[in-house]
């Protein structure tokens, strides 16, 4: 991990930097590439096939998040059967096979016990070279699955992908928050929506005290 711009921006600016920057980094994105991850990404749910997700660290997290926003906006709208899993949300089986077998094999173990024909494999990852995501593409893509990638520079995962989203010029802060708003647009789509909010409750309904967000 590169840190090339230490003490370079005041504190009292780094909210505007990191702004700047992200909006710099949504303006760069190829926006066909993306409409064409987001169409592919909800044809999987809408057709009733089966999707996962990996990544690790922050990815990891997301990747779980994504799922459940997934999950849960396929089943408000009727898509069922609904299969979407992140394959890091159990410590207990990517803990199993890092050590009986190797960290390399966490994600493609798992997918290869649980994949059906139709199937898609979300990966997220900033650098694009995890071993063991870059493993569980390419044993997607040997058992004919299709590959969706969101990466944060070119890389080995990049190359991987049947559709791949670059964005974020390998900042770790910037790859992950579009990430994140990537499977957000998705949701958007499957829900049919602009805006996705929620409603205050009665009792501070028009308060300008409270701003009001989502508790997930």
């Amino acid at each position: 991990m590169q840190n090339s711009n230490a003490l370079s921006t005041p504190h009292a600016g780094v909210a505007a930097s990191y702004a700047h920057e992200l909006s710099s980094a949504f303006d760069a994105m190829d926006v066909s590439c993306v409409n064409s991850l987001l169409t592919r990404l909800t044809a999987v749910i809408q057709e009733g096939r089966g999707l996962f997700l990996c990544g690790n660290g922050g990815s990891a997290a997301t990747a779980m998040h994504i799922a459940y926003d997934l999950s849960a906006a396929a089943l408000d709208m009727g898509h069922t059967p609904c299969r979407v899993h992140a394959l890091s949300d159990s410590p207990v089986r990517v803990t199993a096979i890092a050590n009986d077998m190797a960290y390399e094999d966490t994600f493609a173990r798992q997918l290869a016990a649980s994949l059906m024909p139709g199937d898609a494999l979300l990966v997220l990852s900033v650098s694009g070279e995890s071993p063991n995501v870059v493993a569980a593409a390419k044993h997607a893509r040997e058992s004919g699955l299709e590959v969706l990638a969101v990466v944060g520079q070119p890389s080995t995962l990049g190359t991987l992908g049947d559709v791949t989203v670059v964005a974020g010029g390998g900042d770790y802060g910037l790859s992950e928050d579009i990430q994140l708003s990537i499977g957000h647009m998705a949701v958007r789509m499957l829900r049919r929506v602009r805006r996705f909010t929620c409603s205050p409750p009665p009792s501070l309904a028009g308060s300008p005290q409270r701003s009001l967000v989502r508790s997930d």
